[in-house]
């Protein structure tokens, strides 16, 4: 299904390999808050509007990435549309790079999405976070 390096030997992208772009990203990113919708309205509506509450989203945020990236290679949204989290040369990554990835994304949270931006410029679509992890999304067929 992959070859095993993700470019070719002068850097240039892999052409057999698609790299997911900056708007197919984002469509996952809503389903994933879509299907996350329901457990922060009930807590929401146990918790009130609170403090706890708002650190309640984050973790809740960061826990459903990790797992997912971690166990899967894809949240939820990602696997509904084909989407998968790879390291550069195409094999799984593991619990570190899962880690250092979700970190470098939460700083692309922290800085209002805008390293996110980089995603549809760059030749393999990697965003910040991506290029820290060394990691790209690709569509799996």
């Amino acid at each position: 299904m992959f070859q095993d390096e993700s470019a070719t030997s002068d850097g240039a992208p892999n052409p057999i390999v698609e790299y997911v772009g900056c708007w197919p990203r984002v469509f996952a990113y809503v389903l994933d808050l879509l299907i996350l919708f329901p457990a922060v309205y009930a807590a929401g509506r146990f918790m009130g509007q609170t403090v706890a509450l708002n650190l309640f989203k984050i973790g809740l945020y960061l826990l459903y990435r990790f797992l997912h990236w971690q166990r899967y290679g894809a949240t939820l949204g990602m696997k509904i549309l084909r989407q998968r989290i790879v390291l550069e040369n195409l094999q799984k990554a593991d619990t570190a790079v899962v880690l250092r990835r979700l970190m470098a994304a939460l700083l692309c949270d922290i800085l209002l999405y805008l390293p996110y931006l980089s995603i549809a410029f760059d030749s393999r679509h990697q965003g910040f976070h991506d290029k820290v992890a060394h990691t790209v999304v690709i569509r799996q067929k």
